[in-house]
């Protein structure tokens, strides 16, 4: 088997979010991988961190919520394991991304921040507005609540 290529991971992020349902969840998606690789890429380089795993990371880590939304981060490294070798900086990116995660290396910290702060972005409020017709409803806040302030928390300790 293979490393996984930056090519590879966006044909990866393309053909599977674009199975994901609902439609909203899959354009949120979309958005969010995009947003995560900028970041990502940005704060690894001043931590002079593997940028190929923070790109690779950022396009394929949330294509596991085709196949379920609570446990996405392993379906994930089930697809990617089938074709590839996963270092364990990949790793550590793809599992522990989440609220709950402890990643430990340098690259999965960086990696577990870019996905908090993906969320302050000009095209994440739009798409909630147009999602919801322009009526905010409590679960967006609390998703957005709890995004910032992991994303604030997390950042401190950059």
């Amino acid at each position: 088997m293979k490393n996984i290529s930056i090519k590879e991971s966006k044909q990866l992020s393309k053909l599977y979010l674009n199975k994901v349902y609902p439609l909203d969840q899959r354009k949120f998606l979309r958005l969010h991988t995009q947003h995560v690789v900028e970041i990502a890429k940005i704060l690894g380089t001043y931590k002079k961190a593997n940028l190929k795993t923070l790109e690779v990371a950022g396009w394929v880590h949330d294509i596991g919520y085709v196949a379920n939304t609570e446990h996405h981060a392993i379906y994930t490294v089930g697809i990617l394991k089938k074709k590839f070798n996963l270092d364990k900086e990949l790793l550590d990116c793809i599992l522990n991304h989440g609220n709950k995660g402890t990643p430990t290396t340098r690259e999965g910290k960086i990696f577990q921040i870019a996905d908090k702060l993906s969320i302050l972005r000009p095209e994440i409020v739009k798409l909630i507005l147009e999602t919801t017709n322009g009526k905010t409803r409590k679960s967006d806040f609390d998703f957005l609540e709890m995004m910032t302030t992991k994303a604030i928390d997390l950042f401190r300790s950059y």
